[in-house]
């Protein structure tokens, strides 16, 4: 694989490995597994962007009852955020109310860049332990996101959109029936805001690349910029928790 890190993930010109510097100063920054550490927001893995679209997939087979619009991997094309993947694949499903819950930043369901940024993202939340509710018209191509906290507060529309974090999804004209390219919104009050994006699906559900993939990962090699602010780089290493939350609130 192609594994090189960014300007942002060198100190001195010396390339570094977050898990390294916080096992020097943080006993739970170890990468090694181990039942103390479990569910703690630092214990992920690493791999290259490629290795974690496929890894998702491994680890998360398609559910039956997950629509084929909604199924594979999807990358945040022009999220600002340090993020590059996503699979609905691990999301519980209420399939006769069209409902899919997902654990933000679940282990192998979501990915980050494996620099500072992701780093602090990762930690900050993952330890609030939100989920995500996707809340599916009929046909599947639009959908409510409301948030729940710590697995069990929601938060409620009005409060969601007074702070600017309501969200919703909605699938692009051009591509309606085949759930390839999306737009998230999100709302303060009514208004669209800046952090808006697009996600496109790079894998299908059964795996097969997508036109895409090949411009996502050159998208990484060009070190191109994206956001409404254009000042967010993607990386090729990637990470993702590596245990998946268990309800306790800490991961």
């Amino acid at each position: 694989s192609m594994d090189r890190t960014g300007d942002e993930d060198r100190v001195g010109g010396e390339g570094f490995s977050i898990q390294q510097v916080l096992f020097k100063v943080c006993p739970l920054g170890n990468p090694t597994p181990c039942p103390c550490i479990k569910c703690v927001p630092c214990c992920w893995d690493v791999v290259d962007a490629d290795g974690m679209a496929e890894g998702m997939l491994r680890r998360h087979p398609a559910p039956a009852a997950l629509p084929e619009k909604v199924r594979g991997v999807f990358w945040f094309k022009t999220n600002a955020a340090p993020e590059l993947l996503f699979t609905l694949h691990g999301a519980g499903i209420d399939a006769d109310a069209r409902e899919l819950r997902l654990t933000a930043f679940g282990a192998w369901e979501w990915s980050l860049n494996n620099t500072w940024v992701g780093c602090c993202e990762l930690v900050a939340c993952g330890l609030p332990s939100g989920r995500l509710r996707f809340q599916f018209d009929e046909t599947w191509s639009f959908a409510r996101m409301p948030i729940t906290l710590c697995f069990c507060i929601p938060l409620p529309e009005g409060i969601a959109r007074a702070v600017g974090m309501w969200y919703e999804m909605r699938e692009v004209a051009e591509a309606a029936g085949k759930g390839e390219t999306w737009e998230r919104n999100t709302y303060k009050g009514t208004q669209k805001s800046p952090g808006s994006y697009k996600f496109v699906k790079v894998l299908d559900g059964n795996g097969r690349r997508l036109p895409a993939y090949d411009e996502m990962l050159a998208s990484i090699e060009a070190r191109e910029l994206v956001g409404a602010w254009r000042s967010t780089i993607k990386t090729r290493q990637q990470m993702t928790k590596r245990c998946s939350p268990i309800g306790c609130g800490c991961c």
